[in-house]
């Protein structure tokens, strides 16, 4: 897929992107998390079961989980299930 216009995640599915300039959100992270900024992501889309998560929400995710539960739609979105948040930033 070379475009995420046309995905729209099922259940508790998230359609995020990866979130390249940290501070552009007001975000502090420590010097561990600035080496992977994988662990923050906003929420783009999110499927009809997500509870805890709406679109545009900056999210924390458990790295671990992160690693080898995403599905990869282009270059910087993936989708990833809902479990995997484990922090929600709402601005």
């Amino acid at each position: 897929m070379k475009s995420n216009d046309n995905v729209y995640p099922l259940r508790d599915m998230l359609l995020v992107k990866l979130e390249t300039a940290a501070s552009k959100s007001g975000l502090v992270l420590s010097d561990s998390a600035k080496e992977s900024l994988e662990h923050t992501l906003i929420a783009l889309r999110c499927g009809p079961d997500v509870s805890s998560v709406k679109e545009g929400d900056i999210l924390l995710v458990n790295t671990l989980d992160f690693m080898g539960m995403k599905l990869k739609v282009t270059e910087d979105t993936y989708i990833i299930p809902e479990t995997t948040v484990v922090a929600v930033e709402r601005l």
